[in-house]
């Protein structure tokens, strides 16, 4: 089959997921929070290589276009939990702190007329804090650093829902810079 002839097929592929959605969604509007468990990798060209483990809390809105795609913003903060410092009793050091307001187009595929899978990609406003500071630290290995700029936001998910609220469990990246994490979480949300 020629290459060309397949052009206008992908191109229609689109405009056939959206003109089959016809329906009216009665609530449109989600706010959700969330908790999860993040990695956090610290790489610095030619300078210096770290981990740190977290936790992250999210706050977004999300506004549902029709049946497959929606806007969805989000505000993550995270705090070191210092896992790593208490397993090594405080011989590995450093930790990363981040937060992010988050903008991404999500899509979504009906596992059943209630759950979901879905994904979401899109971009970050970020700042992040890097500190070796410890007291097992020596005076010439202490670190501090920091980050803020434009990254990239991605999600892969799964939700259940119900008239008004909604349960999710999910995996989310983010790149920031010298800093990229990853976490794994749940969430829940009041639709209206």
């Amino acid at each position: 089959m020629n290459k060309k002839s397949l052009l206008p097929l992908l191109a229609a592929l689109p405009m056939q997921v959206l003109a089959d959605e016809e329906q009216v969604i009665h609530s449109p509007h989600t706010l959700f929070y969330g908790i999860s468990l993040s990695d956090t990798d610290y790489s610095a060209k030619n300078k210096e290589r770290d981990f740190d483990d977290g936790a992250v809390n999210e706050f977004g809105y999300r506004y549902q276009m029709n049946n497959t795609f929606s806007f969805d913003t989000r505000y993550l903060k995270s705090s070191s939990i210092g896992f790593k410092q208490v397993v090594s009793l405080g011989a590995l050091d450093g930790t990363i702190n981040y937060s992010a307001l988050t903008a991404s187009l999500q899509a979504q595929v009906a596992m059943t007329d209630d759950s979901y899978f879905y994904g979401n990609l899109g971009g970050a406003n970020y700042h992040w804090d890097y500190s070796k500071q410890g007291a097992w630290t020596s005076e010439s290995n202490k670190r501090a650093a920091s980050g803020s700029g434009i990254g990239v936001f991605s999600a892969l998910g799964a939700k259940y829902q119900w008239s008004k609220v909604e349960l999710s469990i999910e995996g989310k990246g983010l790149t920031m810079g010298d800093v990229k994490t990853s976490s794994y979480g749940v969430g829940i949300g009041y639709r209206f």
